[in-house]
């Protein structure tokens, strides 16, 4: 742990949500962890998949670095506006863009490039082949990497391209000249990250499955943290490193626990990010935590960080106030599950413990409730390829629904709240 005094240790140091470094709020996730470890002296190619925030790059990065590995990374979020091939000459330019200029003069006609000279202002334009650039960027990451150390190209968000057939193709020449004989001397797996779950049914789609499939290896669904990691990272970030406590008689630790689980719902993004701003909010007042601090610092999380899906959930739900809204009913009961992946069983579990007076003698038909959801205009859930299980569409649509559908314990009448009304920690 940190030898600063926790009380003056600034709060950006340890919430980080975007940081590119490993720092001390790191959550071991030791499965996920041993798995891509062993994956990576193999000869296929790994996918490391995930809901958005739920520490996928954070992963990678903590077994590189844990196992020595040099990686470079290329985002395939770009390649829309300048191809695989361009992403790759981004790479290469930051190991050694001059080499990358004398090799786009010297080579005949291929894909465009625009490149900044080494040490210069002036962008000129060239034409490299694919083949050429992949096989130099290959050259340059072994030579930094040495003969021995183990060496990754690491493609991110490859979900930007799984629509795009042209790109997917790219993909997969690059995987199939990583069978040549040429460029697999160089020995350099390439990793791909995404958000989406059926990534196979996205490449079966457009020709590419036995080519690409056949040669990566897939770490299991980097998920979010359980209870028990998310309670540990709270702790060791709130108390621990920055020493904020509770005011005595208003609040405890456990229930400030308990609020940021509840509304950060376990994602280590937003865990980082409401942290962070409880741990500003509560600056102004030693670093101590009130109800109505919490609160404050809360709403003002979510309405800046998950205010863009308010659309949606609004889109999908009844009046204002209603007694037998079925359709608010799973919604709340949805936002109340824990597990990544539902059916109608677990839902209609919930709804009937939660609403059992409305409930009772009655056939609710959660089944229809949770098709006619996923096929809505503006969709909260989406069902599971070759499955009956549903899942959420974006983690901030179950955050709104926990903040939005607010449920008097003594009451069964479901309430929702405007988006600028106060919110209520339970």
């Amino acid at each position: 742990m940190s030898r600063v005094n926790p009380k003056t240790r600034d709060p950006s140091t340890v919430f980080t949500p975007r940081g590119d470094t490993i720092n001390e709020m790191y959550i071991a996730r030791f499965g996920l962890e041993d798995r891509l470890r062993q994956y990576i002296p193999q000869s296929m190619h790994i996918v490391l998949h995930g809901e958005s925030g739920c520490g996928k790059t954070w992963l990678y990065k903590k077994v590189f670095a844990d196992t020595s590995v040099y990686y470079r990374t290329a985002n395939l979020g770009r390649a829309c506006t300048q191809g695989i091939n361009g992403l790759l000459a981004e790479v290469l330019a930051k190991i050694d863009n001059r080499q990358l200029t004398e090799i786009a003069e010297t080579k005949g006609a291929g894909v465009n490039l625009s490149l900044f000279e080494a040490g210069l202002e002036a962008q000129k334009t060239y034409s490299v082949r694919q083949g050429d650039v992949f096989e130099l960027l290959l050259q340059k990451m072994r030579a930094q990497a040495g003969s021995k150390r183990p060496a990754a190209l690491v493609f991110e968000n490859l979900e930007h391209i799984l629509n795009d057939e042209s790109a997917v193709n790219e993909l997969k020449g690059l995987l199939l000249l990583l069978d040549d004989g040429d460029y697999a001397k160089y020995k350099i797996r390439i990793v791909l990250v995404t958000t989406a779950s059926n990534f196979r049914t996205y490449l079966s789609s457009v020709g590419a499955a036995n080519t690409l499939i056949n040669r990566i290896k897939e770490v299991p669904e980097v998920g979010r943290l359980t209870q028990s990691q998310a309670e540990t990272f709270v702790k060791r970030g709130l108390f621990q490193l920055l020493g904020i406590g509770v005011s005595p008689g208003d609040c405890t630790q456990d229930w400030l626990v308990h609020q940021v689980i509840n509304f950060s719902d376990r994602i280590p993004q937003y865990m980082h990010e409401l942290c962070l701003e409880i741990a500003l909010t509560s600056e102004a007042s030693g670093r101590t935590v009130t109800r109505e601090l919490l609160t404050r610092a809360v709403a003002a999380w979510v309405k800046g960080s998950i205010v863009s899906e308010i659309t949606a959930v609004t889109s999908n739900l009844n009046s204002k106030a209603t007694k037998k809204g079925r359709k608010n009913q799973l919604l709340y009961a949805i936002a109340l599950c824990k597990d990544s992946e539902f059916d109608y069983v677990k839902i209609e579990k919930i709804v009937r413990q939660e609403f059992p007076a409305a409930c009772e003698g009655v056939k609710l038909n959660v089944s229809q409730g949770l098709s006619e959801l996923a096929d809505a205009k503006i969709a909260l859930i989406r069902k599971n390829p070759n499955g009956t299980s549903y899942r959420i569409v974006d983690p901030r649509h179950r955050i709104l629904m926990r903040w939005m559908l607010y449920k008097e314990k003594s009451s069964e009448i479901l309430s929702i709240r405007d988006f600028d009304d106060g919110v209520s920690l339970s």
